[in-house]
């Protein structure tokens, strides 16, 4: 019961959720931030192209190669 109990709780955090639930009491503001906090930085994963390089289909990583 505990795995549901937790997947619901998730729910509640869900970004399309998150804002109506706020609205509704269901969590405040400060639940939210703190599940934010815990959230681990993934900006190292994160890969950056350039608008330039999609519209040319080129890899914004790329020497100029294809």
């Amino acid at each position: 019961m505990a795995l549901l109990n937790e997947s619901v709780d998730f729910k509640k955090l869900d970004v399309r959720l998150v804002e109506r639930n706020i609205n509704r009491g269901v969590i405040s503001q400060d639940d939210l931030d703190k599940a934010l906090k815990k959230l681990p930085d993934d900006g190292e994963n994160a890969m950056w192209v350039s608008v330039e390089s999609l519209e040319q289909g080129t890899d914004s990583d790329s020497n100029g190669s294809t």
